[in-house]
């Protein structure tokens, strides 16, 4: 993810932006799989799917090298 104005944008593995989701296309992955819903309940997972897409985006993103644990790692005890 990259800043923009302050704000983290969701990028997928490409890098590209994503679109975060509106209640729309929530109601239709539900439906999709077939798990039953009313409004009332959309509108209450609509923030936890948008959290949810943001770290389905995270996963694919490479670690800095900074990250890689045989860096950390000191061969003399001090």
């Amino acid at each position: 993810m990259r800043l923009t104005g302050g704000v983290r944008r969701p990028r997928n593995c490409n890098g590209d932006a994503m679109s975060t989701i509106d209640e729309t296309e929530l109601k239709a992955m539900l439906a999709r799989a077939g798990l039953p819903h009313s409004p009332e309940q959309v509108k209450e997972l609509l923030p936890g799917a948008e959290i949810f897409q943001r770290l389905l985006a995270r996963v694919n993103e490479p670690l800095p090298r900074e990250a890689e644990p045989a860096l950390t790692f000191d061969v003399e005890q001090k």
